[in-house]
């Protein structure tokens, strides 16, 4: 995605996509990594944290909101049109959506050592 187009919306719609994107990535551990544990503790700030961005993305106009929505969509669609190599793409099997082993390893890793800016500020 683009850096830095999406800079030019407020920090509260900026902070809901790198949430939205982040907590993917913990309930794909969660639901397809069998060592992976969650003490009740982080569960709960976690919760608190993604309540707190959820309060502030409400806050945000609505056509400010679209604009974003908007955004977002066409940046996944630009992406599928110029990523020859999809492997790291979800793939579809028998049991719903399926991760390669290396984009699972990556995601467990972005969730094992996440990035400080992750923080609801």
């Amino acid at each position: 995605m683009n850096e830095a187009a999406i800079l030019r919306f407020p920090q509260e719609l900026q902070d809901c996509g790198k949430w939205f994107a982040y907590m993917q990535i913990v309930r794909h551990c969660a639901d397809y990594d069998p060592v992976a544990r969650f003490a009740r503790s982080e569960v709960r700030d976690r919760l608190g944290s993604v309540e707190d961005v959820i309060e502030a993305f409400s806050r945000v106009s609505l056509n400010e909101r679209r604009e974003f929505a908007i955004f977002v969509l066409f940046q996944i669609r630009k992406w599928l049109r110029e990523t020859p190599d999809r492997s790291a793409a979800p793939k579809l099997g028998h049991s719903g959506l399926v991760q390669s082993d290396q984009t699972i390893y990556r995601r467990r890793e972005a969730y094992l050592h996440p990035r400080p800016s992750m923080k609801a500020g």
